[in-house]
């Protein structure tokens, strides 16, 4: 990943690269988040060869979703290669494209106690209510985990 200087103490290390905490002499700024006027501007170093983003770590791109995806009502957390599209009338698809099932979990509205499948009708409950969340991401949600199938998606409402 390109190496990002930044010579302020109001700029911020979300997430790192390198191996400081096993060993490694070092860590470089992954994303970086600053203050910006009433919001916060963020720096991502994106790797030359963008299909690298694929290998992150699992809680890299959960704090990733989290942080960029803030403002939507539905969340995803799980590997690469799962993506989330949401539409504005409380509907979302996830859809998996890889080789073998995948766990996931999905993250709505805390009013939202169960989801629907409205392909199969199945109506699903949710595993955890709303907790507040940390600092950098004070969304409240409650949860669901999902399997999905290989290459398959599943479309749902909240």
């Amino acid at each position: 990943i390109p190496h990002v200087r930044y010579y302020t103490n109001d700029t911020w290390d979300t997430i790192s690269a390198g191996r400081p905490l096993s060993g490694g002499t070092n860590g470089f700024p992954f994303l970086l988040r600053g203050k910006y006027s009433q919001g916060n501007i963020y720096v991502l170093a994106v790797p030359e060869d963008f299909s690298d983003l694929y290998e992150l770590p699992d809680g890299v791109l959960n704090q990733m979703r989290a942080i960029f995806t803030k403002d939507l009502k539905v969340r995803i957390e799980g590997p690469a290669k799962v993506s989330l599209f949401v539409y504005d009338n409380n509907t979302f698809i996830v859809e998996s494209f890889l080789d073998e099932p995948v766990d996931i979990k999905v993250l709505a509205p805390k009013e939202s106690t169960q989801i629907v499948d409205l392909v199969s009708g199945e109506k699903i409950g949710c595993d955890k209510p709303a907790v507040e969340g940390p600092w950098r991401m004070p969304q409240q949600s409650s949860t669901w985990s999902l399997t999905l199938q290989p290459h398959t998606y599943r479309v749902f409402s909240f």
